[in-house]
């Protein structure tokens, strides 16, 4: 199930926000290539690679600063639910569950602007993808951890 909505209360104000529910389950172990013996009830509780929970909530606001130049501020927050690579002893660790956040700041015109972006404002943990290294899977718990907070300045021109 999902929901999205957006609100504008201000002609140069917007907020918006997104929730996902997922509750499905793998049900059949004919579509594995694993040995069924190697092969458990609890490895079929999630559905691979699909969260369980997912929210998203953010705003974007833009105001003029002179005649030529505007500023505009967004940011979000948004959940990552629990979910697992795969299915099985390997592929079944599990990864999300962790809170994402942004705020970015941009001064400028429609052709160019400089950019000051902020993420992982609150230095959430988490593991975004539980493969990490193909290469070393068969070696335990792989993960893809989430960047550290960063401060990032950019200037972008459009042509």
């Amino acid at each position: 199930m999902g929901l999205a909505a957006r609100w504008q209360p201000l002609r140069n104000l917007s907020f918006d926000a997104a929730l996902y529910l997922n509750d499905s389950k793998v049900t059949t172990r004919a579509t594995t290539n694993l040995p069924i013996e190697v092969l458990t009830a609890g490895d079929f509780d999630r559905l691979p690679n699909v969260a369980d929970a997912s929210g998203r909530i953010g705003f974007d606001y833009t105001t003029p600063l002179s005649a030529k130049l505007d500023l505009n501020v967004n940011g979000f927050a948004r959940y990552v639910g629990k979910s697992t690579l795969g299915i099985g002893p390997i592929l079944g660790q599990l990864q999300g569950d962790y809170l994402d956040t942004g705020l970015e700041f941009r001064i400028g015109t429609n052709k160019r602007a400089v950019t000051l972006s902020l993420t992982n404002l609150l230095d959430a943990r988490g593991n975004r993808f539980a493969l990490g290294s193909p290469f070393l899977v068969r070696n335990g718990n792989q993960i893809t951890p989430l960047q550290p907070p960063s401060l990032r300045i950019g200037f972008d021109l459009a042509f």
